[in-house]
């Protein structure tokens, strides 16, 4: 084992809550280590201020980084990937762990609690595909069972690259209207589906399919 004296803990991590948990820890004078993995501070938040209309998220990363580089007893390590053994390797005596989640491929979300039977050959994007830059090759359907935001903003950011979009939701009171830019007419007739966003309220995904 290899030990950092100079460290109290590491905070595996930097996303928001990595990023909070080094501040305030750095704020009570703990000598603190913070890995993050890739090369880009902020997780999610620095993909999801990148979305159509979400760019001051960019503040939640960017006021906590600006807090911690004044801080001389907090080290960011950058591209620092730490698996369990790295850890139990540096000696570290206390982990805090902040390294977030993905979305789910198999349909399983908010209220649908069951994986849904997926054709392989079918092209299948989750948002964490969409905000590495991927796009739906053309006609594309979203099912939104994050009853939030998600849903209509990865629509109006498919509809930047002028992919026709269908926004299906099971809740007729799902998506917060700021949230929710471009509304149109229910799709009453798939034959009449056309390059816009259409959206279809209050069906759940085995009715839809």
């Amino acid at each position: 084992r290899r030990a950092m004296p100079d460290y109290d803990l590491v905070v595996v991590g930097a996303g928001p809550a990595g990023l909070s948990a080094a501040h305030k820890l750095g704020l009570r004078g703990y000598e603190v280590a913070l890995a993050e993995a890739s090369t880009e501070l902020g997780g999610r938040v620095a993909k999801e201020c990148r979305l159509p209309g979400l760019s001051a998220w960019g503040r939640v990363r960017d006021y906590r980084v600006g807090q911690i580089q004044k801080m001389t007893n907090v080290n960011v390590y950058r591209d620092s990937k730490l698996g369990v053994s790295d850890i139990l390797d540096f000696g570290f005596e206390h982990v805090a762990i902040a390294t977030g989640a993905t979305w789910r491929r198999d349909g399983v979300a908010r209220y649908n609690l069951l994986p849904i039977a997926i054709d392989k050959a079918m092209p299948l994007f989750t948002p964490d595909d969409l905000m590495d830059g991927k796009r739906f090759p053309g006609h594309a359907v979203i099912y939104d069972d994050d009853h939030y935001y998600m849903g209509s903003v990865l629509a109006e950011l498919a509809k930047t690259a002028q992919s026709p979009i269908l926004l299906v939701n099971d809740s007729d009171i799902s998506v917060e209207p700021r949230y929710l830019r471009n509304v149109v007419a229910p799709l009453e007739d798939p034959a009449d589906f056309d390059p816009s966003l259409w959206l279809l309220w209050g069906i759940s995904f085995s009715q839809f399919a």
